[in-house]
């Protein structure tokens, strides 16, 4: 009996459009032992998409798994295609564009760029990722050009604290959700960091549960405040993806 792997595909496209279909077709015809599921984030979100990377990467999973991501930022023309590998094997292949690596670089045992690069249109990206995903599983020998500094991977962005309401809720300078309603994402204020759960006010929060919702850290039933050390306006806040 030959089980599927899973294709995890994060990008700013997704079902419904013709690209997509291109794209998922192409992938299940040159690997053939692939079931992919898509993650769609907004239209070129790298942080978002940064931050499922490495969810989806470094969550527990299937041997020889495959994260992809496809976030185009706008107006780029040409992105470099880089590739790594997880040390429990997952396989993470992608354009070198925003924070799409921040969040997954250091769990990396290298990044190395690819020979392709990915053009912009939807319909060129499609087909590009399509050939670039098949040489970096193929181990194609001449797929890899060269390795990718850790330097040159900028580092996962930081907010600020604006306010502390009377409630304890944490108003910071984060604008947009970082990752899909219902994930978890770790959330550092100062010298505390929790587990936080990202809201986009439709999801079932527990008594005591920690949220980050519309730029807001708060919590049901208490005080975000508190349990993040009661921080002042400018504490840096940071953003990091849980490893499950």
């Amino acid at each position: 009996m030959v089980t599927s792997r899973p294709l995890e595909l994060v990008a700013d496209y997704g079902p419904g459009d013709p690209a997509f279909a291109e794209l998922v077709r192409r992938l299940e015809l040159a690997l053939g032992d692939v079931t992919v599921h898509p993650t769609r984030v907004a239209g070129g979100d790298t942080l978002a998409a940064g931050l499922c990377v490495a969810q989806l990467a470094l969550a527990p999973g299937a041997a020889g798994r495959i994260v992809v991501h496809d976030v185009a930022p706008p107006g780029a023309e040409e992105r470099r295609v880089c590739a790594g590998r997880t040390a429990s094997g997952a396989l993470v292949v992608g354009c070198d564009a925003g924070w799409c690596w921040s969040f997954v670089a250091d769990a990396l045992q290298s990044i190395c760029a690819l020979e392709l690069l990915e053009r912009a249109t939807l319909r060129d990206r499609a087909d590009t990722v399509a050939k670039v995903v098949v040489r970096a599983v193929d181990r194609h020998p001449h797929a890899v050009r060269e390795p990718i500094p850790r330097a040159a991977v900028p580092s996962p962005p930081c907010w600020e604290v604006t306010a502390v309401d009377r409630e304890g809720n944490v108003e910071t300078t984060l604008a947009a959700l970082p990752a899909p309603s219902g994930w978890r994402v770790v959330v550092r204020v100062g010298g505390v960091s929790a587990a936080v759960r990202v809201s986009d006010g439709t999801v079932d929060l527990d008594e005591g549960e920690l949220a980050l919702s519309s730029g807001a850290l708060t919590v049901q039933g208490g005080s975000a405040a508190e349990r993040f050390g009661d921080p002042r306006p400018g504490a840096a806040v940071e953003l990091h993806p849980t490893a499950a």
